[in-house]
C-alpha cells in the first residue's frame, strides 16, 4: 500500500508525519539488534514482537502506511515513499514462493503502482496493515493477500530502505567425533541447547561441569528426538548421526 500518493517525478521520500506514528519506539520492547554497524536495530524476532504488540492493541497506524509501519518494526529511518519502490531498491532480492519465506523478513507485492509490504511469520503467514481493518495490523496467509488485492507476490529482501534487517542464520557446525557417548568437549553442549530448544531433555546440564558432557541425560533425549523424526528400534539409539543433527540445525563434519 502507498504511504502517499506521489507523482511520478516526485522525489521517493516517505512524509515526514511517517516518522513519529507509535510504533517507531515501542520502548517496552528490549533492543538487541544485529550487531554489525548499519544494521537495522532490532531483529526480526523483535520487530515481530513489536507487531504483536501492536496487533493486541489495536494500534491506529493510518491507511496505507505499510512501508512506514514495516519500517518501524524494526527501527529503520524513512527513504521511499512506497513499497514498491522499496522493492525495486532493495540490494538482496529473493523471489521465492510463499510458503518459502522465513520468519522475520520483510515481503512486498508490487501492482505498477505502489505495491505493498508486511513481516512475515513463516509458514506463508504475515502480519499485514490494513487486512482485516483499515489502518490496522492482523495476521494474514501471503496468497491471500495476493489473490484478493490482485497484487503479485515478489518474495523477501534482506533490506529495508538501505538497511539490513535480516541475514541468513549461520548453521552452527558440530563433530560426529565428538558427540559420542562419555565425550567432553564444546560440542556436546551445543547439541544440548538445540535438544532443549526443541523441547527435549530439559533435566540434562547445560552449565556447570558437566555441561559439556555426554551421559544418559543427552542420550535419553537424543533418542527421543529421533523417535520423533521418525526412527524406530536400533535407529533411535540416542547416538547422533548426520541426518538427525541436520534435522537439529547443525552443518556435521566428521
Amino acid at each position: 500500500m502507498s504511504e502517499q500518493v506521489l507523482e511520478p517525478e516526485e522525489v521517493p521520500v516517505e512524509p515526514e508525519e511517517a516518522n513519529n506514528y507509535p510504533g517507531d519506539v515501542p520502548q517496552e520492547f528490549p533492543v538487541e539488534g544485529l550487531g554489525a554497524p548499519g544494521d537495522a536495530p532490532r531483529t526480526g524476532a523483535e520487530a515481530i514482537a513489536v507487531a504483536k504488540k501492536m496487533s493486541k492493541d489495536r494500534t491506529y497506524v493510518g491507511v496505507g502506511m505499510c512501508l512506514a509501519t514495516v519500517r518501524g518494526y524494526y527501527g529503520v529511518p524513512p527513504k521511499y515513499a512506497s513499497a514498491e519502490r522499496a522493492w525495486f531498491a532493495a540490494e538482496h532480492k529473493h523471489e521465492v514462493p510463499s510458503h518459502k519465506v522465513p520468519r522475520g523478513v520483510p515481503v512486498f507485492w508490487t501492482n505498477g503502482r505502489f505495491g505493498h509490504v508486511a513481516i512475515s511469520l513463516g509458514n506463508g503467514l504475515c502480519l499485514s496493515t490494513d487486512w482485516k481493518e483499515n489502518g490496522r495490523i492482523d495476521v494474514a496467509r501471503i496468497d491471500d493477500i495476493s489473490n484478493r488485492w490482485g497484487q503479485h507476490f515478489r518474495g523477501y529482501t534482506n533490506d529495508l530502505n538501505g538497511v539490513i534487517v535480516w541475514r541468513t542464520p549461520v548453521k552452527p557446525e558440530v563433530s560426529l567425533n565428538n558427540l559420542r557417548f562419555g565425550k567432553r568437549n564444546a560440542d556436546v553442549l551445543k547439541v544440548k541447547k538445540a535438544l532443549r530448544h526443541h523441547g527435549y531433555g530439559k533435566k540434562m546440564k547445560v552449565s556447570g561441569v558437566f555441561a559439556k558432557f555426554f551421559g544418559p541425560g543427552l542420550r535419553g533425549a537424543y533418542k527421543a528426538w529421533q523417535r520423533h523424526l521418525g526412527y524406530r528400534g536400533v535407529d533411535a539409539d540416542g547416538k547422533p548421526g548426520r541426518i538427525s543433527l541436520e534435522k537439529l540445525g547443525f552443518k556435521v563434519k566428521r
